[in-house]
């Protein structure tokens, strides 16, 4: 039973974490595409590459994630790490509208 509900809390968390990262993805593409913004990071630059990129970079921290098992709150760090990217994304397009 404690197992099953680690393995809930797991898949809780691992999902959030998917969320966040898709979240970061489509509002990246929406600041370049519509806003007029560029990506700062210079690996990233190209639009294309940077999707294919960061999927397959989500793919495999996904694949680790399930594969290893951590205390809880290293999920909840993940998660809570990869939010800080969709929060500076959505205060770079309030502050492009607002501008």
């Amino acid at each position: 039973m404690r197992e099953r509900l680690y393995g809930m809390r797991k898949a809780k968390w691992i999902e959030l974490f998917v969320m966040a990262q898709v979240a970061d993805l489509v509002l990246t593409v929406v600041c370049i595409v519509c806003l007029g913004c560029w990506e700062a990071n210079p690996i990233m630059a190209r639009l294309g590459d940077m999707a294919m990129v960061k999927m397959g970079l989500i793919a495999v921290m996904v694949y680790v994630l399930w594969a290893v098992r951590l205390p809880m709150w290293a999920y909840r760090l993940f998660f809570w790490m990869s939010m800080f990217p969709v929060v500076w994304n959505v205060i770079v397009i309030g502050s492009v509208i607002l501008y």
